[in-house]
């Protein structure tokens, strides 16, 4: 069982990957009604608060209109919510335990501070590896090599369940 705080580091980012669902859920209810009535936003963010007076005035049926103000709202309600999980993990990527490997983990490319507590959480203590290809092994990322004279054929990376990943 892993330690109390790295539990809590992965229901923190179970709750921030739950909330971004429901948000990308609501958004692609309204891009729904959009394309169902062959309309196009205006420029710049379709959702934000700049072209809210545009989705009011939207020529739509009442019940669609009423989604569309909930959904409008929904969104409303999820941003400063997101905000918060993700000022959190901000928060304690500069605390122990977490402070020395997510400074380091910030550092390679495409990696910042959500996705290092992110993939804190997933690793927990990376000391109870002896070694890196043990991590790796554990984690399901080493691809397949077959090697023989001149011939180099690189594999597929194994999924969880031992069996290859299909591309």
């Amino acid at each position: 069982m892993p330690p109390v705080e790295v539990r809590e580091l992965r229901a923190l980012g179970g709750h921030r990957r739950r909330l971004i669902k429901q948000r990308t859920q609501t958004r692609n209810r309204l891009r729904a009604v959009l394309f169902a009535h062959n309309l196009f936003p205006p420029p710049g963010e379709a959702f934000g608060s700049a072209n809210r007076s545009w989705w009011e005035e939207l020529d739509l049926p009442a019940s669609e209109k009423l989604r569309v103000r909930h959904d409008l709202s929904i969104l409303d309600g999820l941003e400063p919510l997101i905000n918060q999980v993700e000022a959190e993990l901000v928060r304690q990527s500069s605390l122990a335990p977490w402070a020395d490997q997510a400074a380091f983990l910030v550092q390679l490319p495409g990696v910042g501070v959500h996705n290092a507590m992110l993939l804190l959480a997933a690793i927990g203590d990376v000391e109870r590896f002896d070694a890196p290809h043990k991590l790796v092994g554990c984690a399901g990322l080493g691809a397949r090599v077959h090697s023989s004279g001149h011939e180099h054929y690189g594999g597929r990376i194994p999924s969880r369940d031992g069996a290859t990943s299909a591309r």
